[in-house]
């Protein structure tokens, strides 16, 4: 039998390996910014923030959305000696998860159906 190949492009990525390539490739400082949650600016670790995300289906939408915008420079990245560039994937994302905001508790509630 011929196997279907997932056509998601996080099929076989962890949170933890996003988070582990996000933090790597622009840092906690930088994530924070880009995706305004509490555990990427306090104190921030892959531990704690796999709690929480795992917990808040909105927030880990925004989170596998920016690793989206920035995979390909993830991986360009991992096989080039250049250094990364954080700036590269925000712009995009900024603008894609803007018109993505709940604007009330209701879309906010919808969210994790």
């Amino acid at each position: 039998m011929i196997q279907e190949q997932s056509r998601d492009p996080l099929h076989g990525i962890t949170l933890a390996k996003m988070l582990e390539d996000l933090a790597a490739h622009i840092g906690w400082e930088e994530l924070g910014r880009a995706i305004s949650i509490r555990c990427f600016t306090h104190d921030p670790s892959i531990r704690s923030s796999l709690m929480f995300l795992r917990k808040t289906p909105w927030a880990r939408a925004k989170v596998e959305a920016f690793y989206r915008e920035c995979q390909s420079e993830i991986n360009s990245n991992s096989n080039a000696s250049s250094a990364p560039t954080p700036w590269d994937c925000f712009d995009a994302f900024t603008v894609k998860m803007s018109m993505l905001q709940p604007q009330t508790k209701r879309d906010v509630n919808s969210w994790s159906s």
